[in-house]
């Protein structure tokens, strides 16, 4: 009866790496993790769908099984994350028979060796991948542009985030083909080469602990951990076919249009954060905010709701409203670029004669075209 220890910090950081994989129905290798040796004292545990992990288990301690294992992860990730709550610092991993025991304190789970699985992937040619380290400041609007881009794979020019480096500035884009997103942050890091299509499943990685690069090459996106790695493929029309001209056209253009208002951030921020939480019982998807200035006056009104509820804040602006003008943007998509934008200092409203306006930061913009009655 052969054993294995695993220090309970160890597994619980290797189960969230891992456990970013989706899982997808009818894809094994998706659903059941596999623990593959690796040399003598370390493992590494898999999984793969639309995008793939590994991480690999260093204890120190000689790994005793020689057999691949599959363990399913409805099963055991649970286990060990319900483990968080215990005083108790090591698994035990013991395989006996045609069955794999874990034992965590007075906690113990039986799992049944399931055969063999294929399907599980390795980052190729990465010899030549282009590298960046990972900063706050640029993976916190790669995390804000993921919400303006299209989740639809049938749009797969905009399924994605696009990243690129102009001067000493990092330059974060996406589009949904309604709104647009541009952010930009200062960076004392190695100057990224070329272009990035970042996948969207990956957003949520950067945030994670211990991610500390990005390697990318013509067909994968990696983030890079000190014991592990998670990537996705990068689909060739968001690498080749992305509106980058496009987008910085409209931002320019949205630059010199005239501004309707200007609001400190973070008192605008939580007008609409209270008027959100008024509304999201009855769902954000269906919600227009209005933002309604009148010429000469300080006075902002901030609206939401349905026609029957109507719900209304009062703000001040820092300058006086040089028009009347009513901005109307849909709710759900604005929200998570507005409350990022608490801490920016000033916000400026900028209303083209076409009817199309902009949120604008020092260091981020989002156009949003005319309603369409």
């Amino acid at each position: 009866m052969s054993k294995w220890i695993v220090s309970k910090e160890l597994l619980e950081n290797t189960v969230a790496l891992i456990d970013s994989v989706p899982v997808r129905n009818g894809i094994k290798s998706s659903e059941f993790i596999r623990i593959s040796k690796l040399g003598k004292d370390s493992a590494v545990f898999s999984l793969t769908s639309d995008m793939a992990a590994k991480a690999i288990v260093h204890t120190g301690e000689e790994y005793p099984f020689e057999d691949e294992m599959f363990l399913d992860r409805r099963i055991f990730i649970p286990f060990v994350n319900k483990g968080k709550e215990s005083q108790a610092k090591d698994y035990m991993f013991i395989e006996k028979g045609e069955q794999i025991i874990l034992k965590h304190g007075g906690r113990r789970a039986e799992y049944a060796k399931a055969k063999d699985i294929t399907g599980y992937e390795d980052p190729k040619k990465l010899e030549d991948a282009s590298i960046v380290a990972i900063g706050r400041k640029w993976t916190s609007l790669v995390d804000c542009a993921e919400n303006c881009a299209t989740p639809d794979p049938i749009t797969p020019s905009l399924n994605c985030v696009h990243i690129c480096q102009t001067g000493k500035y990092i330059e974060v884009m996406s589009s949904d083909s309604y709104i647009i997103f541009y952010g930009k942050a200062e960076s004392d890091k190695k100057p990224i080469k070329g272009s990035i299509a970042f996948p969207l499943l990956l957003t949520a990685v950067l945030k994670q602990d211990g991610a500390h690069r990005v390697l990318w090459t013509d067909k994968l996106a990696v983030v890079e951990f000190p014991k592990g790695k998670v990537w996705q493929a990068v689909k060739t029309a968001a690498r080749k076919d992305f509106p980058e001209k496009e987008i910085r056209k409209h931002v320019k253009e949205m630059e010199a249009a005239p501004i309707g208002c200007i609001i400190q951030s973070n008192v605008f921020c939580k007008a609409v954060d209270r008027i959100a939480s008024y509304v999201s019982p009855l769902g954000l998807d269906d919600h227009m905010l209005e933002i309604k200035t009148e010429k000469g006056s300080k006075r902002i009104t901030v609206v939401s709701g349905p026609e029957e509820s109507r719900f209304t804040e009062t703000i001040h602006g820092l300058t006086k409203s040089k028009g009347d003008f009513v901005f109307e943007w849909p709710l759900a998509q604005v929200l998570p670029v507005i409350l990022y934008s608490t801490d920016e200092g000033q916000v400026k409203f900028h209303l083209a004669k076409s009817g199309v306006s902009a949120f604008a930061t020092k260091n981020i913009m989002l156009v949003v075209p005319k309603r369409s009655k």
